[in-house]
């Protein structure tokens, strides 16, 4: 209990020690940041006829973006801890009186596409490949984790609100092409049949620049806020054998939601004659 306790505090001391940072920084033929970030998460899995887990915790994440005029690139990480709060019984197994435990989750997303805009005003179009992965106890009896790698598309533009402040969204979809549940061990894997993964990802940026011009030959850090959700609906899982008793997990809709801020900077080309572009506007 006092690890969660001060694992809590340090959590909500991080978010408050960062700055609301995240945006852009376009040079002569690119736009593009690195940064890093923490936030707060909470998640929901839910099962007919299985146990509901309920968590929330807060996580680190890291992250590099990067568009042409032509072409995008993204990559993003974040690794968390959750407080697990378990209601009810996987079927099939012996019955255990039910604690709060610790778990985690570590969620990765890379994507590679074409930006159909502009420098300026970019509407990037990318193909994506996450991969999520939720372990819902450590090292205790009814554990359950899921691994689960994806394939889709997202969409990411933004639009300008004020001379320092615009939104940023992005869309996404993607199907399950390869997912397991480890269930009560970490030896008992039942195979994924398949499954959806939607994104909303909604950025409110505060820009030290004038928002009106993206173009700079400064590295100052900008701002941001950022909330994502993610909406699985998973396939329900093969069956297996645990001491001799037949059991897969059921068909299931769970929610992943995050509140994120962070700290990030643009990164500049090696030739100096690419800080020289002129904002259009």
């Amino acid at each position: 209990m006092r690890f969660k306790v001060m694992l809590f505090r340090y959590i909500f001391c991080v978010i408050l020690s960062f700055n609301i940072a995240f945006a852009y920084k376009c040079y002569e033929n690119y736009c593009s940041h690195f940064g890093i970030g923490s936030g707060v998460a909470y998640a929901n899995f839910k099962a007919g006829g299985m146990p509901d887990f309920n968590n929330i915790g807060g996580y680190l994440s890291a992250f590099t973006n990067y568009y042409s005029k032509r072409l995008a690139f993204n990559y993003d990480l974040q690794v968390g801890l959750f407080n697990v709060a378990q209601s009810g019984y996987i079927q099939g197994l012996n019955n255990t009186n039910m604690q709060d435990r610790m778990g985690g989750f570590v969620l990765m997303d890379l994507n590679a596409g074409f930006n159909l805009g502009s420098l300026d005003k970019p509407i990037l179009l990318t193909l994506s490949l996450p991969v999520n992965m939720y372990n819902l106890g450590w090292n205790v009896a009814q554990r359950l984790s899921n691994e689960a790698i994806f394939l889709g598309f997202n969409l990411y533009s933004n639009t300008k609100l004020t001379k320092r402040f615009m939104l940023s969204y992005q869309l996404g979809y993607s199907y399950c092409v390869s997912g397991r549940y480890r269930i009560d061990s970490y030896a008992n894997i039942a195979t994924l049949k398949g499954g959806h993964r939607l994104l909303f990802n909604l950025n409110l940026l505060y820009k030290r620049e004038n928002a009106e011009s993206s173009f700079t030959n400064k590295d100052k850090a900008d701002f941001y806020a950022s909330l994502k959700g993610i909406y699985y609906m998973l396939e329900p899982s093969n069956t297996i054998h645990i001491n001799n008793t037949p059991l897969h997990y059921n068909a299931s809709n769970n929610l992943m939601l995050t509140l994120e801020f962070g700290v990030s900077f643009g990164i500049p080309p090696m030739s100096s004659k690419d800080f020289t572009r002129k904002s259009p506007y």
